[in-house]
């Protein structure tokens, strides 16, 4: 005859919402209750201002942004890129030659 051997089983049950997640460039254009967002290190590549912009740009509010890491404030304080530097210097002349030019038609 053999003994029975008494098991116990314990069963934790976790709350969880049904979630899904995408790119920032794939949230563009859509606003957002609520988000949870990560812009820490990736593993590869680079994070640009450009991208943690749109990340963070399509929320309906700031109390509604969890970020899910520390990031690096170099990604906010960093220049852009010379090129686009040049670009912003360039519009900026063109706008005043464009202004002056107006004044001088308008007689003003």
């Amino acid at each position: 005859m053999q003994a029975t051997r008494e098991k116990k089983i314990t069963r934790f049950q976790l709350p969880m919402t049904g979630t899904y997640g995408f790119t920032d460039y794939r949230s563009q254009g859509q606003t957002l209750d609520c988000s949870m967002i990560d812009i820490g290190k990736v593993p590869s590549g680079t994070l640009t201002l450009f991208n943690a912009y749109v990340a963070l740009s399509c929320r309906r509010g700031w109390d509604n942004i969890r970020l899910l890491h520390d990031f690096e404030v170099r990604l906010f304080t960093q220049h852009l890129s010379k090129h686009l530097r040049l670009e912003d210097l360039r519009l900026a002349q063109l706008n005043e030659e464009t202004a002056a030019w107006w004044a001088q038609k308008m007689g003003i």
